[in-house]
């Protein structure tokens, strides 16, 4: 498990929203590519609680939302490495929050609960990684990351807040895409297909209002599932059942 000054780098405070942000090719068309071909296993963190946390996800999510965890998670480390090489964050807790981030709105949880579905995702996750003997600090780290990852507000998030918001906005909405190469969108996507995500994130968004009129995803500018279904960057990858 990565030691706890590790852990606490991702409470380091960035700005919001991404305009704040300073990247190294901001006006880049095409940036340095990264080989996921040969470098997804280097960049996949492991140890024995990612292991039992893999394991149980497999169980508890849909393939589509699986893939989509796994590519928010390449897709911000990716622009991560190429535009804030200066951004510390701990591989073992990020890929955690990126596992268990959507977990709040998978068919079964979407009616389990009251709670807006990053509330309940984030309060599930603490609760299972201290069962499964994280640290405190990684548990909080990592519900802080699920509970924030829709938290577009101005002002200041933690780094593993504003990475994961990254990754999830970009395979979501397909924004943010002058920050990245198109060919490494392309190496992510061939492992980890998309799968008609534009329409199954839309529907669950969806879902979420017809359940919970309340919800935070109510919160944003615009119907969030609009977006997706309009995501004409990743429309090329879609496969449609």
């Amino acid at each position: 498990m990565a030691d706890n000054k590790s852990v606490l780098r991702g409470f380091r405070p960035v700005p919001l929203p991404v305009d704040r942000l300073n990247p190294k090719y901001a006006e880049a068309t095409h940036l340095p590519v990264l080989d996921f071909k040969h470098d997804l296993e280097p960049l996949t963190p492991s140890s024995p609680l990612i292991e039992k946390a893999k394991e149980y996800l497999r169980q508890e999510l849909p393939l589509p939302v699986w893939n989509h965890s796994h590519r928010a998670f390449y897709l911000s480390v990716a622009l991560a490495k190429t535009q804030f090489p200066d951004w510390d964050f701990d591989p073992e807790s990020y890929y955690l929050s990126c596992l268990f981030h959507d977990i709040g709105c998978t068919p079964k949880n979407l009616e389990a609960t009251k709670l807006s579905f990053e509330w309940f995702g984030g309060m599930l996750t603490h609760n299972w990684l201290i069962k499964h003997e994280s640290s405190q600090d990684m548990a909080d780290l990592v519900a802080e990351t699920i509970f924030r990852h829709t938290d577009f507000v101005k002002g200041e998030i933690h780094l593993h807040g504003q990475l994961i918001q990254l990754g999830t906005l970009m395979d979501n909405h397909g924004a943010h895409t002058h920050l990245i190469n198109r060919a490494t969108v392309d190496s992510i996507v061939e492992a980890f297909p998309r799968l008609d995500w534009n329409n199954g994130f839309a529907d669950a968004m969806e879902r979420e209002v017809e359940l919970k009129p309340y919800s935070h995803t109510t919160c944003f500018e615009g119907a969030i599932w609009e977006k997706s279904r309009a995501n004409e960057y990743m429309a090329k990858y879609e496969q449609h059942p």
